[in-house]
């Protein structure tokens, strides 16, 4: 029984990213065994239809990964990557930070094909959503880095990566816009 003066009890979902917090905590602290722990107990107190479940079992396979439970991982990445796509939408760069970190596990496994497919995949992502020119740069950078490497991916690289600075903002210099410096 309550009384008055008792502070509220926190809800499932105050719980749930509490136990995000002390996951990161443990990972911080190098304790990779409590963090696996906590981050499953935020998982399945947040539930399924939480925004943040997906950030619990992400991290959770990267705790996995940590601990050389590399199977796992994949399967946990790839939960939170569907999860993520329900959610957020096919285009979004959320889902391209997930392809990439599910092609990094592709890739401990020793499954060059299929993290090169994945990296592919998370560069078009990110250039569909339109939002982080950055994370499309690191979704090709991957892609190249495990894939062929021609000229002709190379001049792209740059191209990209010269398209992507001229976008960064520059402060102005005596009164005219700034300028990308392309050295």
């Amino acid at each position: 029984r309550f009384r008055a003066e008792d502070p509220p009890l926190p809800s499932y979902w105050e719980s749930g990213t509490r136990f995000m917090e002390l996951g990161a905590t443990a990972r911080a602290d190098g304790d990779d065994a409590e963090a696996a722990r906590v981050f499953q107990l935020a998982a399945d107190t947040l539930g399924k239809n939480h925004p943040r479940y997906a950030d619990a079992i992400e991290a959770l396979a990267e705790t996995r990964a940590a601990q050389g439970m590399l199977e796992d991982a994949l399967a946990l990445g790839q939960e939170a990557l569907a999860m993520l796509r329900v959610s957020k939408g096919e285009n979004n760069p959320r889902v391209a930070e997930a392809l990439l970190k599910v092609s990094a596990a592709h890739e401990a496994l020793g499954d060059t094909r299929a993290a090169l497919d994945t990296a592919a995949e998370a560069t078009n992502v990110a250039a569909m959503s339109g939002r982080s020119s950055r994370l499309y740069v690191r979704a090709l950078d991957r892609a190249v880095s495990l894939g062929p490497n021609d000229e002709r991916v190379d001049a792209e690289r740059t191209q990209r990566r010269i398209l992507v600075d001229a976008m960064v903002p520059r402060p102005p210099v005596n009164g005219y816009p700034g300028v990308a410096n392309y050295e």
